[in-house]
């Protein structure tokens, strides 16, 4: 999907080896950070729920979001992110979820948790083509859709505008 290409060369009793490539992006890191900088972030006692089932990103986008002063509960799949949410509705300023996970999908979980509250902004991540092209979804439910991999300055800003919408 990213437009890599992986292949192996096998020889029996001898061994395997895997070639992975990976198309390179340019970046200036420098870019990158003025990017966030130029944001008004506004992340003092703001509450995201964020699920996916990728250990790496549950890990990665939560230390990221909590590096800009985020605080960010956890959820391992669509149904674990419904049931934290239901826990305490009112305390989460948004939700950030995979679209593909396991239990819950995200399209899932997100009907179940706008179903409970309507005001949170609720942010769907997905690796595949377009989200919103899914003709069983009712995209009123997004605040927005991000295609990973995500730039943390993106991500950010998906995350402040539905928040400074919806400041309570």
């Amino acid at each position: 999907m990213h437009g890599g290409i992986i292949s192996l060369d096998s020889e029996l009793f001898k061994g395997t080896s895997f070639t992975v490539l990976l198309p390179t992006v340019k970046a200036d890191l420098n870019q990158l950070e003025s990017s966030v900088d130029e944001i008004s972030i506004n992340s003092s006692e703001k509450r995201i729920l964020f699920a996916d089932d990728e250990p790496g990103l549950l890990f990665a986008i939560p230390e990221a979001l909590e590096y800009y002063g985020y605080e960010v509960v956890k959820a391992v799949d669509g149904q674990e992110a419904v049931d934290v949410f239901q826990q305490s509705p009112e305390s989460f300023d948004c939700v950030l979820m995979d679209f593909s996970m396991p239990k819950l999908n995200g399209q899932e979980a997100a009907v179940k948790i706008h179903k409970i509250n309507q005001d949170v902004p609720i942010i769907l991540m997905s690796g595949y083509s377009n989200i919103e092209n899914d003709n069983d979804f009712d995209e009123l439910i997004l605040s927005c859709s991000l295609h990973k991999p995500v730039a943390i300055a993106q991500l950010i800003e998906a995350v402040e505008m539905p928040i400074a919408n919806n400041d309570r």
